[in-house]
C-alpha cells in the first residue's frame, strides 16, 4: 500500500476472531498499537498508539448478545470515548420472505 503525503483516513472495525465467539472486552484498561512493516526494514515500526478505557457500565452494556463496542473522538476530553450500539436480532430469511409474500408456509 503507498501512502501519500495527504495520508490515509480511515474507519476500522476490529470484530472477534471467528474460531473463538467466546471473546468479550471486559472493564479495563487497553492499549491499541498501530503497526507497519516499511519496504526495506527488517522490523515493523509502531505507527500510532493509544490507550481506551472500557468502563464497569459499558462492559455490563457488552454482555448483550447484539452490542457492538465503539469508540469516538471526543474533542473537549481529547481522547476516545466508549460507548455501546445494540442491534436487534437479524430476520431469519425464511419468514422475511414469508413476511414479503415471496415464499409460502411449508405444508406438514
Amino acid at each position: 500500500m503507498f501512502v501519500g503525503e495527504t495520508g490515509v483516513s480511515a474507519s476500522h472495525h476490529f470484530l472477534a476472531p471467528p474460531q473463538d465467539p467466546s471473546f468479550a472486552f471486559i472493564e479495563g484498561d487497553y492499549v491499541l498499537e498501530v503497526f507497519a512493516k516499511i519496504v526495506g526494514d527488517k522490523r515493523p515500526k509502531r505507527l500510532f498508539s493509544q490507550n481506551l478505557t472500557i468502563s464497569r457500565d459499558v462492559a455490563i452494556s457488552l454482555q448483550h448478545p447484539q452490542a457492538g463496542l465503539y469508540f469516538d473522538w471526543g474533542a473537549d476530553s481529547a481522547r476516545y470515548l466508549a460507548h455501546v450500539e445494540t442491534r436487534g436480532p437479524e430476520p431469519e430469511p425464511e419468514a422475511l420472505l414469508r413476511a414479503l409474500g415471496a415464499l409460502t408456509p411449508k405444508s406438514e
